[in-house]
């Protein structure tokens, strides 16, 4: 197994970032990922970097808490991803909310969240693959 550099992993989240973060409704994980904590990452397990990149992201910054501003821009992030409701109300559903209490702002917000950790889970071969070379 080869050591990445501070360097190479800063390119990689880079390339993260413009791929998969680079909108309107994201965080940029280069804004929340640290040189400290990368320089601290257990790079001989793979798996563990996954896991504690995860982790540092949620816990630690609130990287996947994300909010639509506006009713205007919820109505249109909810226009665009879940135009039937669907799935948004199925996750305030999940999260405890009771109809009376869900607005545009809520439904879009709880929808951005699970997308962003949705697209972050995605990417866990990727990030694997790239402590492993």
């Amino acid at each position: 197994m080869n050591t990445k550099t501070l360097k190479e992993i800063n390119q990689f989240i880079n390339q993260l970032d413009q791929k998969h973060f680079n909108d309107d409704y994201s965080n940029c994980l280069n804004d929340f990922l640290t040189n400290d904590f990368l320089e601290e990452l257990e790079q001989e397990d793979p798996e563990k970097c996954f896991e504690d990149i995860y982790e540092e992201l949620s816990r630690e910054f609130g990287f996947f808490d994300i909010d639509v501003i506006y009713y205007s821009k919820a109505i249109k992030y909810l226009q665009d991803n879940d135009s039937s409701f669907t799935n948004s109300l199925q996750l305030a559903s999940d999260h405890g909310y009771e109809a009376k209490d869900l607005n545009c702002q809520i439904l879009a917000n709880i929808l951005l969240n699970n997308s962003a950790i949705e697209t972050f889970y995605s990417l866990r071969n990727q990030i694997t693959e790239f402590f492993e070379d």
